[in-house]
C-alpha cells in the first residue's frame, strides 16, 4: 500500500497540470449503505460543487456496533452516530484524469449495551463514548467510458475518544478503490471498497478494516460530468 501512496503523491506533485473549463456549480445528494463485520451503517450526504471542481459537503452516518471498542472494551451490540463536514480540492488534472484531496472531520458517538458486573468480572464499563474523527483522502479519478469513472486512493483516519477519557480510538491508513456510473443524466450509482490496518486503545482496539459501500446520488443534470466525489 505504501508504494501506491508514493506513486499517487508523485503524480500529484509532478504531473503536468491541465485545468479543464470551469465546472458548473451543482448540488449532489445521496444515500449509501456500508457493510463491514465491525459496523454496518447507513449514510446520507449533501455536496456543493464550485466552478473550480472543488466541493463542500456534510455527511451523517448511523451505524450498528457489532465489533467496536468503547474505551478499549469490546462492544457487540450498540449504535454509532457520526456527523461530518468536509470538502475536496483539486490537485491536478491530466487528460480527463484528476487527483483531489478530500478532508472531512466531525463528531462521533458510540452507545453500547453494557454487560452486567458479573459478566464483566466486577469492572465498571461506560455505556457511551464520544469523540472526534478526521479523515484525509488523496483520491485519483480515471474516466472509464463516457459515463463512468474509477477511483483509487487511500484514507488516513484518526479518531480520538474524548469521553469517558481521552484516548486514541482509531489510527491507520486504508486503501480505497471504487467505481461511479451515471445511469441517467441526473443519477449516479457508486461502489467503494476499503481495507487496511488500524490501531487504537494501546492495542486493545480494532486491528483491521474491511468495508464495502454501495450508494446512489442525485446530481441534477451533471451525473456524467461530476464523478470525482
Amino acid at each position: 500500500m505504501s508504494q501506491t501512496c508514493f506513486a499517487l503523491l508523485l503524480l500529484a506533485l509532478f504531473a503536468p497540470t491541465a485545468y479543464a473549463e470551469p465546472a458548473e456549480p451543482g448540488l449532489a445528494v445521496g444515500l449509501n449503505g456500508a457493510l463491514s463485520a465491525a459496523e454496518p451503517r447507513l449514510a446520507a450526504q449533501a455536496r456543493w460543487r464550485t466552478p473550480s471542481s472543488a466541493w463542500l459537503g456534510a455527511e451523517l452516518r448511523l451505524g450498528d456496533a457489532r465489533a467496536l471498542y468503547l474505551d478499549g472494551w469490546p462492544v457487540s451490540e450498540g449504535r454509532t452516530l457520526t456527523a461530518l463536514i468536509g470538502g475536496s480540492a483539486p490537485l491536478t488534472s491530466v487528460g480527463g484524469a484528476s487527483i483531489d484531496l478530500q478532508v472531512a472531520g466531525g463528531l462521533r458517538t458510540l452507545s453500547a449495551e453494557v454487560p452486567t458486573p458479573d459478566e464483566a468480572a466486577g469492572a465498571v464499563i461506560p455505556e457511551q463514548s464520544w469523540g472526534w474523527l478526521v479523515e484525509v483522502t488523496p483520491m485519483a479519478t480515471l474516466p472509464v467510458g463516457d459515463r463512468g469513472a474509477a477511483q483509487l486512493g487511500w484514507t488516513a483516519i484518526y479518531a480520538q475518544q474524548r469521553s469517558p477519557r481521552a484516548a486514541t480510538e482509531t489510527l491507520g491508513q486504508v486503501l480505497v478503490g471504487g467505481y461511479t456510473l451515471a445511469v441517467t443524466d441526473d443519477v449516479q450509482v457508486h461502489l467503494r471498497m476499503e481495507t487496511g490496518g488500524l490501531y487504537g486503545f494501546d492495542g486493545d482496539g480494532a486491528k483491521v478494516l474491511a468495508r464495502g459501500t454501495v450508494g446512489v446520488r442525485l446530481v441534477p443534470g451533471q451525473a456524467a460530468s461530476w464523478l470525482n466525489h
